[in-house]
């Protein structure tokens, strides 16, 4: 019978492919360990668990390829390319890729750090418990294989899935930092907001504006302080002020001043967000069908004192809709405007 350690391995090097994330498994014939390339830390020196024995190795990188953690004591490996993988399966194996600097292998993996309401995440929690250190609590999370994001707060680590839903917490703080894995914020995001990229008269309905000075501060920033604010309707940021405009389409206070020169048009609307109770909101594009009956010059005027411009149909589908807009509305006989024009060829 084969006996397999459970192998962590830390360089690009080793036994296994280049992999994106920070953890990988592999198993290990135990023959094809040399012994004077392993270093034993027993938990009667010092208080070694599955965690610290992962922290200690990224620490010490350049003495450490590869770790196992068996029983109570974490074996440090310093060179790992002799290593044999094994198909015995009776056991689990992890394999770390890593950089030298443990912050900085936690941070290339959780790469998106944002200032979050607690109301937006806390539900999101499936796993909590103390930890000493940023760099630990990132792994303990990514052991898991479950973890999005963590937070790290006063001594507690605490890791969540979007996909996760279960009691609030209680901080005592509104807003906390959560370390993000792109992809699935990114999901959650292109799920909640849409994106449009002409919109001139957005400033008309801004009723709040943040302003943060650091350097990282960006939409998604602001974007996730949108999803907060139920009365949100889009959101507008400006990377030169670095400035986050809220908006509402049923906002009647008073037009703020808003520099907009260097500013281009591009919003992002929530995805059930429209300009109002008499929008139609199909797909991730809002349309509006005008009551009067208007030349083509005229409904351009119109279209752009609400923001928006006529509608230029890309496909057959969304061509279809729109025309099944306008029959709901006038009948199946009613002809309307788009945003393309024959006239210059009628001209002739």
């Amino acid at each position: 019978m084969i006996l397999t350690h459970v192998i962590f391995l830390v360089n690009f090097g080793g036994i296994c492919g280049l992999q994106s994330k920070l953890f990988d498994k592999a198993l290990i014939e135990p023959s094809s360990i040399l012994p004077n390339e392993v270093q034993h830390i027993q938990k009667s020196s010092i208080d070694v668990d599955k965690i610290t024995c992962a922290t200690f190795c990224l620490g010490a990188s350049d003495d450490c390829d590869a770790f196992y953690f068996k029983d109570t004591t974490c074996s440090i490996i310093k060179n790992a390319t002799g290593l044999i993988k094994t198909k015995t399966s009776n056991t689990e194996a992890l394999t770390i890729f890593s950089s030298k600097v443990t912050k900085e292998s936690i941070g290339s993996l959780y790469r998106y750090n944002i200032l979050i309401h607690i109301d937006l995440w806390t539900h999101l929690i499936y796993k909590s418990e103390p930890s000493t250190q940023y760099e630990k609590c990132g792994i303990l999370c990514e052991l898991t294989d479950q973890a999005d994001f963590f937070a790290f707060h006063f001594g507690t680590c605490y890791c969540g899935s979007f996909s996760h839903s279960g009691s609030t917490l209680d901080f005592d703080q509104s807003e906390i930092s959560l370390h993000m894995k792109s992809e699935p914020a990114d999901k959650l995001l292109d799920d909640t907001w849409m994106m449009i990229e002409e919109m001139d008269q957005w400033k008309n309905w801004i009723y709040k504006v943040h302003q943060r000075e650091e350097q990282n501060y960006g939409h998604r920033d602001c974007l996730f302080k949108g999803m907060y604010h139920k009365e949100c309707d889009f959101i507008k940021f400006d990377y030169g002020t670095k400035q986050c405009f809220l908006g509402s389409f049923y906002y009647t206070g008073q037009p703020m001043t808003i520099d907009t020169n260097d500013m281009d048009g591009t919003v992002y609307f929530k995805q059930n967000s429209c300009l109002g109770e008499d929008w139609t909101l199909v797909g991730k594009t809002c349309y509006k069908v005008p009551d009067e009956m208007v030349d083509f010059a005229k409904a351009k005027e119109i279209c752009s004192e609400m923001g928006a411009k006529l509608v230029e149909p890309k496909s057959l589908e969304q061509n279809e809709k729109i025309a099944e807009l306008v029959k709901q509305k006038f009948g199946p006989d009613d002809r309307y405007f788009v945003g393309l024009s024959d006239r210059l060829e009628q001209s002739k």
